[in-house]
């Protein structure tokens, strides 16, 4: 035994396998990873046994597709608009040139026990969209729906 260590190496060891062996049991629950989507600062990542898994950081929250509802829900509206530093650059051709702001949308994922809605950028919605389909997809399939 160490001198600032409570617990012996053989425990230590124990609790190390321990925590291994839940981790497998856990993964071999949720099976392989069929889909993910990484909406920076979050992924979801969808597995073939039917979970759906949010991980923001180190945090991570995994539940079943069972009773699951999943949208893309708009968020502000496509706005187009023009500034003095693109009149000043381009010219009267600024007004053709409008620049692009908002069409954000929302992934909304919740049935009665947890509830996710997390901000997916313009640039993400294909992805999203794919993503979602694949989720109602893996539902139909494992007869959720």
């Amino acid at each position: 035994m160490s001198l600032f260590s409570r617990k012996s190496k053989e425990e230590r060891q124990a609790a190390r396998a321990e925590r291994k062996e839940a981790k497998a049991a856990e993964k071999a629950k949720i099976g392989k990873q069929v889909a993910w989507l990484n909406a920076s600062p979050v992924i979801f990542t969808l597995y073939e046994n039917g979970y759906i898994q949010r991980q923001e950081g180190f945090t991570k929250e995994t539940h079943s597709l069972e009773d699951v509802v999943i949208e893309l829900d708009e968020g502000s509206a496509l706005e187009s608009r023009f500034t003095a530093t693109r009149i000043f650059l381009i010219g009267v051709f600024a007004l053709a040139f409008k620049k692009k702001k908002g069409g954000e949308k929302f992934l909304l994922v919740f049935n009665d026990e947890f509830q996710w809605l997390d901000e997916i950028d313009r640039k993400k919605i294909g992805d999203a969209t794919q993503f979602l389909h694949k989720v109602k997809a893996k539902q139909r399939e494992l007869g959720f729906v």
